[in-house]
Formats: C-alpha cells, sequence, structure tokens
C-alpha cells in the first residue's frame, strides 16, 4: 500500500470519535455498561470502509464483528484493524497453544521464522505432523471466513493495525507483521502518517520524545503560531 492512501487510513483510525460516542450513547438513553468503546470502534470501521471505497476496485473492505479487515489485489496484502489489547489478547492466547480468527489467518498467510532452526531429523518430521495439525485447526477456527474469503487471501501477508481503546486521538498506532509462529517480522509505525495540529492530542504517552518527523512538524505549527502573536502585538 502506497504511503498517501496509509496517510488517508491513519487519520481515520487514529480519532476517537467521542462526542459521535456519547451522542450515539445519550439518543438510545444508554447509561450502564462499557458500550462506548464498541460505539467508537464501530464509527471508526465505518469510516474506513467508505474511505476504501474511494480507493477503488484493487481495494477490498472485508466485514468482520471485532475487527476492519482490508485487502490490498495489487500489493497482496491483507490489513487488520483491531485494538491494541486484542492484539495483545490474541498474542498470548497463541502461546498458550489457543488460536483465534487473526492468529489462524497469519498461521495460514504468512511467512515462516526462517531463525527457527531445528537440529534433528525426527524434530523436522514432528514440526510436519505439528504443521498439518495446526493448519487444519486454523481453517476450522476460521470457518465460514476462511471458505468466502481463503482463496483470495491465502497467499498474501497479513497485517495487524493496532490503536489502543481510548476515545481520544492518539498518535498511537502499530502495524504489526507475524511469522507464522506469531514472532515479529516487522514493525511500522503509521502515527507519522497523522497530520499534526494543537488540537490533536496524543493522551497515550506513546512518545517520550516526538519522532523526528511529528518533531519537525510540530516545530513548524509553533514558529507559525510565534509569528502571529507577535503580528498581533505589534498591531
Amino acid at each position: 500500500m502506497d504511503n498517501y492512501k496509509k496517510r488517508e487510513l491513519a487519520e481515520i483510525y487514529s480519532q476517537g470519535f467521542e462526542e459521535e460516542t456519547n451522542q450515539v450513547l445519550r439518543d438510545n438513553n444508554i447509561i450502564y455498561g462499557n458500550h462506548s468503546l464498541n460505539v467508537a470502534s464501530k464509527i471508526r470501521f465505518s469510516r474506513l470502509a467508505e474511505k476504501v471505497r474511494e480507493f477503488g476496485d484493487n481495494y477490498v473492505s472485508i466485514e468482520d464483528k471485532q475487527s476492519y479487515i482490508l485487502y490490498c489485489k495489487n500489493s497482496d496484502e491483507t490489513y487488520i484493524f483491531t485494538s491494541k489489547s486484542n492484539e495483545r489478547q490474541n498474542y498470548l492466547n497463541y502461546k498458550k497453544g489457543l488460536l483465534s480468527y487473526i492468529t489462524s489467518l497469519i498461521t495460514l498467510c504468512n511467512d515462516e521464522d526462517k531463525n527457527v532452526q531445528l537440529s534433528f531429523f525426527d524434530e523436522k518430521e514432528n514440526e510436519t505432523a505439528d504443521k498439518k495439525e495446526l493448519k487444519k485447526k486454523a481453517i476450522e477456527k476460521t470457518g465460514k471466513f476462511w471458505k468466502i474469503y481463503g482463496d483470495r487471501i491465502k497467499n498474501s501477508n497479513i497485517f495487524i493495525v493496532t490503536r489502543n481503546n481510548s476515545l481520544k486521538n492518539t498518535l498511537n498506532l502499530n502495524v504489526i507483521k507475524y511469522y507464522k509462529n506469531m514472532e515479529i517480522a516487522s514493525q511500522e509505525d503509521w502515527g507519522i502518517y497523522v497530520p499534526v495540529d494543537f488540537s490533536y492530542v496524543d493522551t497515550t504517552n506513546t512518545y517520550d520524545k516526538l519522532p523526528k518527523e511529528l518533531e519537525d512538524v510540530n516545530n513548524s505549527i509553533k514558529k507559525k503560531a510565534k509569528l502571529k502573536i507577535r503580528k498581533v502585538k505589534m498591531k
């Protein structure tokens, strides 16, 4: 996916939609329960789907209950947008031997971890048997989803796009590609694609120090603001 489209998606996914969420809760007289996070995520997923439709036929939106899935035909990449807490829980469950649909898709699609080396031939035989069993379980776990979309995405790379659960705007957007064994293959910070201004606050305190790309933009905005103040005083 090119950087322009990453910027378009990152800008939407970074938004908390706090006002819109509170309005939905008020309109439906919802007082109890932690519904706000679900409402906010649904708004984000809907806005992402609307934007992707503008990208054209090479980009396909795939609906899911807990996440938003985007398949890019040209680059053969699949992006799963979900919360950081959900991504972390999926990871921990995998390490306990439990598969989710996200870890199942990673198991079915992503590359092997070449850093894992086996010493003995019998271990390789056992590994082959384990892989077959794991693939079988992964297909079962994805169920209807794999039957519908499996042929389309089976050769794609799966990327997990995460943000926190805050209703505030955030720059804490991480994209992770895992190997089949759920070890990290690569990471990308999508926070650098989000336009920064004074109304845009990273409430997560992700950065002790802003990345250089954001720092340059921030400094530029501050200089312009100071110049405006000086002009007003001179008048």
